[in-house]
């Protein structure tokens, strides 16, 4: 099963209940090794409580945070993603595959970034974006067509944007890795991230809250295209 490769660590309150004497030497291990990871708790939704580490400060200050509402995180290696897709799976069907698209600014060689993004924002008022930008690049001007991501999420509730996807072949692709992943964990309702990185496709998360909310408030088609989900599933679990 081709996934990205996820390591489970308890808070240093439970994790004396597992005969284990600590977890920052593995952590430190982690980031020596990839360094670069994505650290983020065992529960919640929409890319809250996630964090993208790549030194030892950022990654104790994660671990901080997360240790103080959740009992256990995973950690990961961050890949650079050039796409990521939600499948829907409910009784070993395929029910929705949609792709999530990071807002980005379009360099013209001209402005600055901070240019673009103030142009931006003019059009885009309500745009839900937390932007995740350094300092330094504020001033750069970006050559004619060159893309710059406004945040390394794809959560919908961080500003990303579904699109159904309607290549049957990709769809076919992402629907047989989803329900292979489905059936490992044996789960009957769920929805299942998978990345595009380097050519290849990887499970990145299967989630057991199936979670249309944003999905839904994109148009009127979307609303009843997750209404039909959940009457199907609650049918489903009454039957």
């Amino acid at each position: 099963m081709p996934v990205v490769e996820h390591t489970f660590f308890m808070s240093p309150v439970n994790i004396k209940y597992v005969g284990v004497s600590g977890n920052w030497s593995k952590l430190c291990e982690l980031l020596n090794r990839h360094k670069k990871l994505v650290c983020k708790s065992n529960e919640g939704t929409g890319g809250n409580g996630v964090y993208l580490v790549s030194n030892q400060f950022e990654l104790e200050n994660a671990e901080y945070k997360i240790y103080n509402r959740s009992r256990s995180m995973a950690v990961c290696p961050f890949y650079e993603i050039e796409n990521e897709f939600r499948v829907v799976v409910l009784d070993g069907k395929v029910k929705l595959v949609y792709r999530k698209n990071i807002p980005y600014l379009l360099g013209d060689g001209v402005s600055t970034l901070r240019q673009l993004l103030v142009a931006y924002l003019k059009e885009n008022i309500d745009c839900p974006v937390s932007f995740n930008i350094p300092d330094e690049d504020y001033s750069k001007i970006f050559n004619s067509g060159k893309k710059y991501y406004l945040h390394w999420k794809h959560n919908l509730g961080q500003g990303a944007n579904p699109e159904i996807v309607q290549d049957k072949e990709l769809v076919g692709r992402l629907s047989d890795l989803a329900l292979r992943a489905a059936k490992v964990v044996n789960i009957h309702f769920a929805s299942i991230d998978i990345i595009e990185t380097k050519n290849q496709y990887l499970v990145l998360e299967i989630n057991s809250g199936v979670m249309m909310e944003y999905f839904s408030q994109l148009n009127d088609s979307n609303y009843q295209i997750a209404k039909d989900i959940y009457k199907e599933a609650i049918e489903s679990m009454l039957s």
